[in-house]
């Protein structure tokens, strides 16, 4: 992450006054809308949107006016990242209770709508630079299980994969490590530092086992030999599902390839 990143950042995620954005959803909802908190906001929106009481174009501006009413009282980015985190979890409660009760009148569901990424990403951001400096290591980045606490997942995917694959690339002791030390540090950031999800660790996992099965093939080791280590470090759990799943189908391609060619 470079410090250009951390003043953008700092630019998108003002910690003043709420933006004035509604407009539309203050007419259409009614006294009802305009003096709800925050989180009640976001599903009385969601509802709308669901009904299609309110379009898109001006749903999206009141959920982010929404948002900014709820962080603008963080005075540090950790303060806002929280208050956001808070935000999801009460609107996220909020929004159950109002689908048992659409349910219970025979209506649909409503999908509880979120901020827009950029505005979640801007915030976890900001956050990282604060706590973690323009180059983290990977124990600085002990603040990623935060930021995923208090994101949604396709807002920070990309920035926890992208800042936990720098960072390995700048450490040492992993760089020196052979497959299973690395594969055994990755299954670390994840179930014990949950710093990643498996989806963020199965990138890092799935081009470590593709070099490893190519650099197998080509020391003349055999499909069976390479099945076997596959389900040894599986058994011991240095493999997260979606990568044994991929590399099991790969390496089965390569045996049906080869049996052919016999």
């Amino acid at each position: 992450m470079t410090s250009r990143l951390a003043s953008l950042a700092a630019l998108l995620v003002l910690a003043g006054a709420p933006l004035a954005l509604a407009g539309a959803a203050d007419d259409k909802l009614g006294e009802a809308y305009t003096r709800a908190a925050p989180a009640q906001k976001l599903v009385l929106l969601s509802i709308a949107q669901s009904d299609k009481v309110l379009e898109s174009k001006d749903v999206r501006p009141a959920v982010e006016e929404a948002v900014r009413a709820a962080i603008a009282s963080g005075e540090t980015p950790e303060a806002r990242l929280r208050l956001h985190g808070q935000l999801r979890a009460d609107a996220d409660a909020a929004m159950k209770a109002a689908n048992e009760e659409r349910k219970k009148a025979g209506g649909k569901p409503a999908s509880l709508l979120d901020a827009d990424n950029d505005t979640q990403l801007a915030l976890a951001i900001d956050y990282v630079s604060a706590v973690a400096g323009d180059k983290p290591t990977l124990d600085e980045l002990a603040c990623l299980k935060l930021v995923r606490e208090c994101t949604a997942w396709s807002a920070h995917t990309k920035l926890v994969t992208a800042l936990v694959t720098e960072a390995l690339d700048r450490d040492a002791t992993y760089a020196a490590a052979d497959l299973e030390a690395r594969l055994t540090t990755l299954r670390t950031l994840t179930i014990d530092k949950q710093m990643m999800t498996d989806q963020e660790r199965t990138y890092m996992e799935s081009a470590l086992m593709t070099e490893h099965v190519s650099a197998s093939l080509a020391a003349g080791h055999s499909i069976a030999d390479i099945r076997a280590r596959i389900k040894a470090w599986s058994d011991r759990k240095l493999l997260c599902f979606f990568t044994r799943s991929f590399i099991d189908g790969l390496v089965e391609r390569l045996g049906e390839l080869r049996a052919a060619k016999q």
